[in-house]
């Protein structure tokens, strides 16, 4: 098992970015600390990117402590995107330097890795299965290609039909995050405000994913309307 060093970070209540990454398993070293207990330290690491106005997308965000041990985490990035960092964040306010060292799992063998990893994640009999019905790889379905991820959080008027996304031949997947009121996704509305056609209604604070497939996806425009006020956010992932 070989791990390639990111870097070192100081931990500050800003998130700290790690160059662009493509594993999924990471493993923090914490530099020595001796003037502090050592269970008052707490961070938050998630893998995250920016978008083009710079705001930050984070995903499954993990809390960790000051510890000796090193400590492994898990981080599975969505379908086919490419430019994603680790990204880390001090959350306690004592004045005392917190230095970590982020490392990358590296395969020493991939081909026989990445057969161990497909089946403990998938199941061995998931796996049999797919090469079964595509006589094909698993591999280029799940990581092949490189798309670019924009992020907008936008608001939604009561009753007000609002366009979150216009249409995009490049589209490859979108998620959409509602908060705390229900939310009707559909194509559009026509001129006495009724739905065209209802892609998904989303209860509160769900979060709604459409990934491309061997079938396609919808790649129109996209509206929603909210009973009340609101606010959803959109990830839309496209080819580059």
């Amino acid at each position: 098992m070989s791990w390639t060093s990111l870097g070192n970070y100081q931990l500050t209540d800003q998130w700290s970015f790690s160059e662009f990454v493509e594993g999924e398993l990471f493993r923090l070293i914490h530099k020595q600390i001796t003037n502090l207990p050592k269970n008052s330290l707490r961070g938050v690491i998630a893998q995250g990117f920016k978008n083009s106005q710079s705001k930050i997308t984070k995903f499954k965000p993990s809390l960790f402590t000051y510890g000796e041990e090193y400590e492994i985490f898990p981080f599975y990035f969505p379908v086919g995107i490419s430019k994603h960092s680790i990204i880390l964040k001090r959350l306690d306010k004592y004045q005392v330097d917190w230095s970590i060292e982020v490392q990358m799992f590296k395969a020493d063998n991939p081909t026989e890795d990445y057969q161990n990893y497909l089946i403990s994640r998938f199941g061995k009999s998931a796996i049999t299965q797919f090469h079964q019905s595509f006589n094909m790889a698993l591999y280029p379905i799940l990581f092949s290609g490189s798309t670019t991820p924009e992020s907008n959080t936008i608001k939604l008027v009561a009753n007000r039909p609002t366009k979150l996304l216009k249409s995009n031949d490049s589209r490859t997947q979108i998620r959409i995050y509602s908060t705390g009121q229900s939310v009707t996704l559909t194509t559009g509305f026509d001129e006495s405000g009724k739905p065209l056609q209802i892609l998904a209604i989303l209860p509160p604070n769900y979060n709604f994913e459409d990934v491309i497939t061997s079938a396609g996806m919808y790649k129109g425009d996209v509206y929603a309307i909210s009973e009340k006020e609101t606010y959803v956010t959109v990830i839309e992932f496209f080819a580059e």
